[in-house]
């Protein structure tokens, strides 16, 4: 289906109106006065960071309408709560949505002086998948790829009515749209994983079409795919397998399994923009909202948010602290300031949810307080996942000052910062997440720039030219890299840039052949996996006299 196709099932905007007057829930904490629900961005450095009221942005999910949540949330600090809602489940036969009770919420929300969310996800009802019967299953589901042509229309005309119906209340800050899964913009496929949507028509389609974006003629497409290229064409092309399993080491460097990962890495983008942009037309004043899951388990590429910011208002990671991350906050941090890279310079505000609890039950105040401020330095908005119990409060309203002051407060010069590679092509191209050395090595050097009190930004393939913005450069797990990111590096050290990496750097290109460089002579070099050697998990979170020693290395590299 067309985008003007799309576009025209939206087209009047929604007027913006306050809450009305009229009857509320009994009990509820209403305001005196009601708000005025001001929204505006505030540039902080190279951050956009959210105002509602002049109030940094503060969000809790699954909130309810009890009374006493909503008196514990607004006295914590809490102006936004995130609301999440399933297609299926708001239309199981078509039309059949129950619009005045979801009204009647909001304006209950916003006499209590609350912003809203709304995750509207792209489960598709079963009457929908139905229509869609050369689609295969997803497994877990009942739904199908979703963008399927059928999918696409329903969805259209289900967001235009969502809109219609929620858009004119004030209190309604953003739309967060996904392609399915948890609220997210993944491809549900892993490392070695086969996912059922390889078989979709639609995602065939789709890849094809990708692939005319990337050779010029079917000869181009033959010549790269090399031996697996034999007969390829625009119109039978189909990705091809994993080399391993999910539960195996290995290393891809075929052309096009490449072009498959890339296909991949943006399918956020084209699953998703289409909804956005029909939120932008019909309620231009509100915001959007895309959702990411855990960069280790990266089907995606979060920088390239960067050229999203005519559709994209809010970037999240969906992250969280498990058990065996619980030592310090170093994971958190790092896949924060990753996805601020992603927005970096950008009006996108970086707004990272933390679920602090996750696998290991229900997270202490003393934990809730220390995790959200964590990662407040790279964002413009903090979301904490997901309900918060009574005992939890106290966390809460530790947190929510702190994390206010925190995203409000410059972090100085760049140029005094410490630049951080992450090699993005080798995380999600060359190993395919079948081992973590990239994201292990990343929170063993933010532990330890961390411990030094020295401030970090992450850089990426995506990103070559920020690298002009700082004096030092250490770079995490990359034996495989690009051959413009290693020209860039060379650059770098050209102009007095000083370079800190392991001695199996760039050894290869990313089709595996010697990369041969140069620069590697002037950078100093650790030997391999150090840097993951220290990383605060499992055996590594209480390090002997030689990971103590390293620490120090790496955390004094940048100097004073």
């Amino acid at each position: 289906m067309s985008m003007m196709i799309l576009l025209g099932a939206l087209a009047a905007s929604v007027a913006l109106a306050a809450p009305e007057p009229g009857s509320t829930a009994a009990g509820l904490p209403v305001l005196d006065s009601p708000k005025a629900f001001r929204v505006e961005r505030q540039r902080v450095d190279d951050r956009s960071v959210l105002l509602i009221d002049g109030d940094p942005l503060f969000c809790v999910l699954d909130a309810t309408p009890d009374p006493a949540f909503l008196a514990a949330a607004r006295q914590s600090g809490v102006n936004t709560l995130a609301l999440d809602y399933y297609w299926r489940e708001l239309e199981p036969r078509p039309g059949g949505t129950d619009w005045a009770r979801l009204e009647q919420a909001i304006q209950d929300y916003g006499r209590c002086g609350f912003a809203l969310i709304f995750l509207v996800n792209i489960h598709q009802p079963a009457w929908v998948a139905a229509e869609c019967a050369d689609e295969p299953r997803t497994r877990g589901s009942d739904g199908v790829y979703p963008n399927a042509p059928a999918v696409r229309r329903h969805f259209a005309e289900f967001l235009g009515r969502f809109l219609q119906h929620t858009a004119g209340y004030s209190n309604v800050l953003a739309y967060g749209l996904s392609a399915g899964g948890e609220a997210d913009g993944d491809f549900h496929e892993v490392a070695g994983d086969i996912s059922v949507w390889r078989q979709s028509p639609a995602c065939l389609q789709d890849f094809r079409a990708f692939l005319k974006t990337r050779y010029a003629t079917p000869a181009d497409l033959q010549a790269a795919w090399g031996v697996e290229g034999d007969g390829v064409t625009f119109d039978n092309a189909v990705p091809p397998p994993p080399l391993g399993p999910p539960d195996a080491f290995w290393r891809d460097t075929r052309a096009g399994a490449h072009d498959w990962r890339a296909f991949i890495d943006r399918f956020w983008i084209t699953s998703i923009e289409w909804q956005a942009r029909l939120v932008r037309q019909a309620a231009p004043q509100k915001l959007t909202l895309v959702r990411l899951s855990w960069p280790v388990f990266q089907t995606f590429n979060p920088f390239l948010a960067r050229g999203t910011a005519d559709w994209l208002d809010l970037l999240q990671v969906k992250d969280a602290v498990p058990t065996w991350e619980r030592a310090t906050p170093a994971y958190l941090r790092s896949r924060a300031a990753m996805f601020h890279a992603a927005t970096r310079g950008t009006p996108i505000v970086n707004f990272p949810e933390v679920d602090v609890g996750h696998n290991h039950g229900e997270a202490t105040p003393d934990e809730i307080a220390t995790f959200l401020p964590a990662v407040s330095e790279f964002a413009g908005g903090v979301w904490y996942y997901r309900g918060v119990r009574p005992a939890q409060w106290a966390g809460i309203a530790a947190a929510a000052p702190r994390v206010k002051e925190i995203m409000l407060r410059s972090r100085g010069n760049p140029a005094d910062r410490v630049a951080v590679f992450y090699a993005e092509r080798y995380a999600n191209w060359i190993q395919n997440h079948t081992a973590y050395d990239n994201e292990d090595s990343l929170a063993g050097v933010v532990r330890a720039l961390d411990a030094a009190g020295a401030r970090f930004d992450i850089v990426s393939e995506d990103c070559l030219a920020d690298l002009a913005r700082y004096r030092t450069l250490i770079i995490t797990a990359a034996p495989y890299l690009p051959r413009e990111a290693s020209d860039a590096i060379a650059t770098f050290i050209a102009r007095g840039g000083r370079v800190l990496a392991e001695s199996d750097v760039a050894s290869f290109d990313l089709a595996g052949r010697d990369l041969e460089a140069s620069w590697k002579g002037q950078a100093t070099l650790l030997a391999p996996g150090s840097m993951a050697s220290i990383r605060p998990k499992e055996g590594s979170i209480v390090l002997d006299d030689q990971g103590r020693a390293l620490l120090a290395r790496i955390g004094e590299f940048p100097g004073p």
